[in-house]
């Protein structure tokens, strides 16, 4: 699985922000911290692939979107 890194933070945080959370509420529902959602968030840590895996799966979101943001943007 590739990961292209370009702006893989902003898509998070976009995601998130659609989803009216806080880097709290995210971290919990996929369960890692808030300090790291919001290192991904600054590209200052580039996730897993099952962390993208549990990010898609927990919000319904594409994977392929995640990784690459070629895919249909979620809604």
């Amino acid at each position: 699985m590739q990961i292209i890194k370009g702006n893989i933070g902003g898509r998070i945080k976009r995601l998130r922000s659609l989803r009216n959370m806080t880097q709290e509420k995210f971290a919990e529902r996929v369960g890692i911290t808030q300090q790291y959602v919001g290192a991904l968030e600054l590209g200052n840590r580039t996730p897993s692939p099952g962390l993208l895996i549990a990010i898609a799966y927990k919000f319904r979101v594409s994977e392929r979107w995640l990784r690459t943001g070629k895919a249909p943007f979620p809604k």
